[in-house]
């Protein structure tokens, strides 16, 4: 492989820049939930939620799989706004927000704050009930749908559609995530590509496309943390980024295949088919 050449610093623009917050805003909700602290129960059903992992390598770090089902794109394709008025999450817990003549949108702050209204009822009360846990997963789900995996441009807001993939914590289990992710970016890639500025999608997951398929050492992994999983915690996304911006990728010659193959582990949980129990599915 030939190294590219050097290229003067650049100012970051819109894709690598709000990526950087993104991954930032999921920290932010680990600030916001750590102290209160996740019961032993909302931790089991956190992580049996393909999205948990991501939230749990930054909990598990802080210091104060998929069901193989396409549910969450047909949720999504026939989805009409009247059907907001039967959503049990928005039922219980957005029927604040405002509607606009194209769409109607859930805020990250509104989301976060509904997080925190729900951990707060163990301060008061001394317990929760199974089901507020579950919600507790589910409002975490539309928190990342809103910073990381659907949002607009900045991060602020997401498209109340996604409510129907996270309805219900056997919504949750049921919708085959990365599927939908992959989809919603390759989507937005050939929507905007005569202005990719405007992909409002997983843009991360080109990050570590990128570093997957580089010779290993160009960019390190972060130390301590060589082995992690999900794979996104092995590196420095603005280091990716970084390396990317200031090199002449003209001269880049990717290799043909992942530089670390999938562990047998990783294998089985990309493939493996989560049932759930009956106690996570009673209310």
């Amino acid at each position: 492989m030939v190294k590219g050449k050097m290229n003067p610093p650049r100012k970051d623009d819109t894709i690598t820049g709000n990526l950087r917050q993104s991954l930032n805003a999921v920290k932010d909700l680990v600030k916001v939930i750590k102290p209160i602290g996740l019961t032993d129960r909302a931790h089991r059903y956190l992580r049996r939620a393909a999205y948990g992992e991501l939230v749990m390598m930054y909990y598990d770090d802080y210091d104060t799989t998929r069901i193989g089902s396409r549910k969450g794109q047909k949720l999504l394709k026939y989805y009409c706004p009247s059907d907001l008025t039967d959503n049990v999450l928005y039922i219980k817990y957005f029927t604040d927000i405002k509607s606009t003549k194209h769409q109607t949108t859930v805020t990250k702050t509104n989301i976060l704050e509904k997080i925190k209204q729900l951990m707060a009822k163990r301060r008061k009360s001394g317990k929760r009930k199974k089901v507020d846990e579950k919600d507790l997963v589910c409002l975490i789900g539309l928190y990342l749908c809103c910073v990381l995996f659907f949002g607009d441009k900045n991060a602020n807001g997401v498209n109340a559609k996604y409510l129907s993939i996270v309805e219900t914590y056997d919504t949750v289990l049921k919708v085959s995530w990365p599927d939908l992710i992959h989809e919603h970016l390759f989507e937005e890639i050939h929507t905007n590509l005569s202005c990719l500025s405007n992909v409002k999608a997983c843009v991360q997951y080109l990050l570590l496309l990128f570093v997957e398929h580089t010779p290993a050492g160009l960019i390190p992994k972060v130390e301590n943390h060589e082995e992690d999983i999900p794979r996104v915690g092995r590196w420095d996304i603005y280091q990716i980024s970084d390396y990317i911006w200031k090199t002449d990728m003209t001269q880049f010659s990717p290799t043909p295949s992942f530089v670390a193959e999938f562990s047998q582990l990783e294998k089985q949980l990309g493939i493996s088919t989560v049932v759930p129990s009956k106690d996570d599915l009673q209310s």
